[in-house]
């Protein structure tokens, strides 16, 4: 059977990639940003759960059946860590020269080698200073790391067995905990410290659950077709809207809750008029969401160094090169180094069907 290609789902998943960087480089600005009140990204941290939801959709779509028919835990892992590995190994090498940059500010040889070590197999620094990210060499693995190691394990042995009741008490019971974290934090951008870990894991099951559920009711109720670029609009707007701060709370857990779901239930059936458009930003969204931080790490430093100004141009000009770059590591990069890492695999420790597992791992979006 022909794999489905939602492209208006691909598209959410570029905007969503470039809503964490603009988030993310709001020092870049500077004067030039103060200038216009408040004009960062509001919730642009919310696009993290966006993502969440979304890989919950295109996973069910794409191993429910695989699971029905045979599909092993250890076989399914192996298809993720070859989907994800070779681009963030990519950001981490990157992120390695930041961090090997600070030793000429004191750091310790035997702590940055240790991160490094940990980092790369995308488990947390054992650093457990409360203040201290869990990956220092590219913070937005944090999310990749509960992902792979709660979402993605879960699924895999639980999650497509789970049926509608099951399904939907795993769902509500995630739901809880995100309140829980609003009432203690005060907001749900939490997950990429040490202090705040336990309040990434409602976050990354409740979103990547509420996928899965939107996907299998997609598969039954199929939504009228609805203009992506509304879709598109909605998605947007719900990133940069001013909410007054008493509502914060409430608004966060409407878009996680309620919004999100429901622009990628219509989402997979909108109508795309540039489906192209749509697919090369899902196919550059994950490169361009693992690699930007390290890039911008090594950017601050040389405006430090080299008494750069902060201004529009620097952040448009940084953004430009990294979105370009994005789309080359996807072109010329990744989809090869996915191969050659499924292959090895196959090597060292067998996969039951290498073309079967080469297969999937070359074309899966999630």
């Amino acid at each position: 059977m022909t794999k489905e290609r939602f492209a208006t789902l691909d598209a959410m998943r570029g905007m969503a990639a470039l809503t964490v960087l603009l988030f993310h480089i709001q020092g870049l600005y500077g004067p030039a940003c103060m200038a216009i009140s408040e004009c960062n990204v509001r919730f642009g941290y919310l696009a993290v759960d966006m993502f969440f939801a979304l890989s919950g959709f295109v996973l069910s779509y794409r191993y429910d059946g695989a699971f029905a028919g045979g599909l092993r835990f250890t076989a399914f892992m192996r298809l993720r860590f070859v989907r994800l590995m070779p681009i963030y190994w990519l950001g981490l090498l990157i992120g390695a020269v930041g961090l090997l940059l600070d030793l000429r500010l004191g750091a310790s040889l035997g702590s940055t080698a240790k991160v490094i070590a940990f980092n790369a197999v995308l488990l947390p620094s054992p650093t457990f200073h409360t203040h201290i990210d869990l990956f220092p060499v590219d913070s937005p693995a944090w999310s990749l790391f509960l992902e792979v190691y709660v979402a993605n394990v879960l699924f895999a042995l639980f999650g497509s067995r789970l049926r509608t009741v099951g399904l939907s008490l795993l769902v509500a019971a995630s739901f809880i905990g995100l309140i829980v974290v609003e009432a203690k934090v005060g907001n749900i951008n939490v997950g990429w410290l040490w202090a705040d870990i336990a309040g990434g894991f409602p976050r990354v099951t409740f979103s990547f659950f509420a996928g899965v559920g939107v996907r299998r009711l997609h598969r039954r109720w199929r939504p009228p077709a609805v203009p992506a670029v509304a879709v598109l609009g909605v998605l947007i707007l719900s990133f940069v809207l001013r909410v007054p701060a008493r509502l914060t709370s409430g608004y966060e857990l409407f878009c996680v809750g309620l919004l999100f779901p429901a622009l990628i239930y219509l989402g997979a059936s909108a109508r795309e008029r540039r489906p192209r458009l749509g697919k090369m930003l899902g196919d550059a969204s994950y490169a361009l969401y693992v690699i930007h931080n390290p890039l911008l790490l090594l950017t601050n430093r040389a405006m430090a160094s080299l008494a750069i100004a902060p201004g529009w141009a620097l952040a448009g000009g940084f953004t430009a090169a990294v979105l370009m770059l994005a789309v080359a590591i996807d072109s010329f990069y990744d989809r090869r180094a996915r191969k050659i890492m499924a292959l090895a695999l196959d090597r060292v420790i067998g996969a039951g069907s290498n073309r079967k597992g080469v297969r999937h791992a070359a074309t899966d979006a999630g």
